[in-house]
């Protein structure tokens, strides 16, 4: 999906960063937007994907589409109340507790900077890995330094003299 103008208070804007990106979006989303689109495109090229069902054009209340779709959605599946922007925050947090690499996901948000997204979602990624970044880290140093390797068969001292 490529992302060149963001959409503030029914506003076209450019994005924060004044810079179209390009999202990736994951194979179950990718399925609902298409068919999402199918209802949508039907009206030409340029109309918007997600238009109101009752007079076809691009909702011009927001509260009104989280009334009648969102909020209910929510009760149905069990979720706690939530605006739809924490989708955003849920993609993140999930991401990094998955082990996903932060600059790609850095790039999915439309940061700048990878410390962006360091500081606001740093705290998922403690704890979440289980042992796999230090086993990542002794493959890395296998490779680099064999002989002292407990995989090489020789013994490894915890002592230091």
């Amino acid at each position: 999906m490529r992302v060149e103008r963001a959409r503030v208070d029914w506003e076209e804007k450019d994005t924060k960063t004044n810079k179209v990106r390009h999202i990736e979006l994951s194979d179950p989303a990718l399925v609902a937007l298409k068919a999402q689109k199918q209802h949508s495109f039907m009206k030409g090229d340029d109309a918007e994907i997600f238009q109101n069902p009752n007079t076809g054009v691009a909702w011009a209340d927001e509260q009104v589409q989280r009334r009648r779709y969102w909020n209910p959605s929510l009760r149905a599946l069990g979720l706690r109340q939530r605006d739809a922007y924490q989708a955003r925050h849920t993609f993140a947090s999930l991401a990094l507790m998955g082990g996903v690499n932060v600059a790609y996901i850095a790039k999915q948000l439309g940061h700048a900077k990878v410390t962006t997204t360091l500081n606001t979602y740093a705290r998922w990624i403690e704890g979440a890995d289980k042992g796999t970044e230090r086993e990542k880290l002794n493959d890395v140093m296998r490779g680099i330094v064999p002989e002292l390797s407990p995989a090489a068969g020789k013994p490894v001292s915890s002592s230091f003299h």
